[in-house]
C-alpha cells in the first residue's frame, strides 16, 4: 500500500474545504441542482403542485401539473417526505380526484397509487383513505380503485 499525501488507495482521508468563510453560503446559481433540491427541499414542490392542481380548471394545465407531480413523487429524495406527510398528501390527492378535470383523473389516480406504494410499510393508513374515499364519494370510486390497482402493480 502506497500512501500519497492524505489519501489511502487514492481515496481522500481528509475533508475538502471550500473557500468560503465561516457562515458564508454558496450562491445557489453555482450549486449543482441535486444539492439545491436537497437543501431547499424538492419535496416542497409536491405540496405546491398539489395545491395548484386542486385549483386548476384547464385540462391541459392540469395534465402538465400531473406530469410534474409524478416526477416529484418518483424522485428518490422525496420518498421520506411522502412517508412523513402521507396523511396530508392523501387528503390532497382525494380532493384532487374530486375537483380536477375529467381528462387528468386517471393520471391523478395513478399518482395516488404510487404514493401508496411508496408508503407501503404503513399500508393500513393508505387502505383507510381508500375505503373512506370509496364510501364517501361515488363519482371517484373508479379512480380510487385505479389508485389501489396501481399500488399493487
Amino acid at each position: 500500500m502506497v500512501r500519497r499525501s492524505g489519501s489511502v488507495n487514492n481515496v481522500r482521508t481528509q475533508p475538502q474545504h471550500n473557500h468560503l468563510s465561516l457562515g458564508e453560503k454558496m450562491p445557489t446559481a453555482k450549486m449543482p441542482s441535486l444539492i439545491v433540491s436537497h437543501i431547499y427541499g424538492e419535496d416542497m414542490k409536491i405540496s405546491k403542485i398539489l395545491r395548484r392542481l386542486q385549483s386548476e380548471n384547464n385540462a391541459t394545465a392540469a395534465l402538465e401539473l400531473c406530469n410534474k407531480l409524478e416526477i416529484g413523487v418518483r424522485a428518490q429524495p422525496n420518498a421520506t417526505y411522502i412517508c412523513r406527510c402521507f396523511d396530508l398528501l392523501m387528503e390532497n390527492m382525494i380532493n384532487v380526484l374530486k375537483q380536477c378535470p375529467e381528462e387528468c383523473l386517471e393520471k391523478a389516480s395513478a399518482i395516488m397509487g404510487l404514493m401508496g406504494y411508496i408508503n407501503r410499510n404503513d399500508f393500513p393508513v393508505y387502505k383507510n383513505y381508500v375505503i373512506k374515499a370509496y364510501q364517501s364519494c361515488k363519482s371517484i370510486r373508479k379512480y380510487v380503485m385505479l389508485a389501489l390497482k396501481t399500488t399493487f402493480r
